[in-house]
């Protein structure tokens, strides 16, 4: 019986040796296979990371594909060949990296985030291995402007490390492999992996979502936080073998909510139709995550809370503390 085939196209920038590898291996929770491919509309080599897997009849392949040197291109080549490449591989998104240390042109980057954006590409600006050096709030700040700069009508939000571009890009920190350094005693656990895979799923529309859900299908560790959430705040029943991975060794729940990053429980029951058996969004409410449904889901709930003599404002100070602390607006 042959078997149908999916496949997920993300486009892959950043300088060498700033931890792209590292990332991507962390995202999908896999060793991708490398090797170099080429594209008969791409006159530049391309560096191709894959990985492949089976489940339920159906074969899933995620393709990442590396521009390898585009910090040296003009701006003629940068247009042409990531059009060309948008062209010919529809990506789902693309993902740059720049790390503490690495060098990289502010406007080779601003022209590839503005080729993106023209053919509605969602761009990722990931500053890695965030531990290396002191510059990452710097490399953080300079993605933000470079977003701010090409959609200059949308008013970004700060979410904990990431800030976001409502659905347009979004620009974090990660850690993507245990960083230690013996001479100053530091040790650092691999860190906001898992918050940029959902910035990234939060952001991006429902087809392209459930694409992305395709792409860390094999990430247990996110899948778990997933399987959590949807039981905690959605009271959804989530039927998948991944349930029994929702604990801890010691037997306590995972306590990393979807909300903690920066997700409203309308849009989490956007996502509760999500079936991981599958790796599909079942039909039974398409809408639900959409922009105008959520805000007319949450006028929904403020009047019903107001009729029932109750007035939202009247949380406590330390829950609107964390609220502030957590999530607020960019001036």
């Amino acid at each position: 019986m042959n078997q149908e085939r999916m496949d997920a196209n993300i486009l892959l920038c950043g300088a060498a040796r700033v931890g792209k590898t590292s990332l991507i291996n962390a995202i999908c929770q896999q060793q991708l296979v490398k090797s170099s491919a080429a594209l008969d509309c791409c006159t530049r080599k391309l560096k191709k990371y894959q990985v492949e897997y089976t489940e339920h009849g159906h074969s899933h392949r995620t393709i990442f594909w590396d521009l390898p040197g585009v910090e040296s291109w003009n701006e003629t080549d940068v247009r042409d060949q990531v059009t060309k490449l948008i062209m010919a591989t529809k990506p789902l998104c693309m993902i740059y990296c720049a790390s503490p240390g690495s060098f990289a042109k502010l406007g080779h980057v601003k022209w590839l985030v503005s080729e993106c954006a023209g053919h509605n590409i969602f761009c990722a600006l990931v500053c890695t291995n965030m531990w290396a050096g002191k510059t990452r709030q710097v490399i953080l700040i300079e993605f933000r402007d470079i977003l701010q700069k090409i959609h200059q009508d949308v008013q970004p939000l700060k979410v904990n490390n990431a800030i976001y571009f409502d659905r347009f890009g979004l620009c974090t920190m990660v850690n993507s492999e245990t960083y230690v350094d013996d001479d100053i005693g530091i040790r650092k656990d691999p860190s906001g992996i898992n918050e940029l895979i959902f910035g990234i799923a939060k952001s991006l529309d429902l087809e392209r979502r459930s694409t992305w859900f395709q792409v860390v299908a094999q990430n247990q560790s996110f899948s778990s936080q997933m399987t959590v959430e949807f039981s905690d705040l959605s009271n959804v029943s989530v039927e998948t073998e991944m349930t029994k991975n929702t604990t801890k060794s010691d037997g306590q729940r995972c306590d990393t909510k979807f909300s903690d990053f920066g997700m409203e429980s309308s849009e989490i029951s956007g996502l509760s139709t999500w079936d991981f058996n599958t790796s599909q969004f079942s039909s039974s409410s398409p809408s639900s995550a959409d922009p105008q449904t959520i805000a007319n889901n949450k006028t929904q709930d403020n009047s019903s809370t107001r009729a029932n003599g109750n007035d939202t404002n009247s949380q406590s100070p330390e829950s609107s503390s964390n609220e502030t602390a957590s999530s607020e607006k960019l001036s």
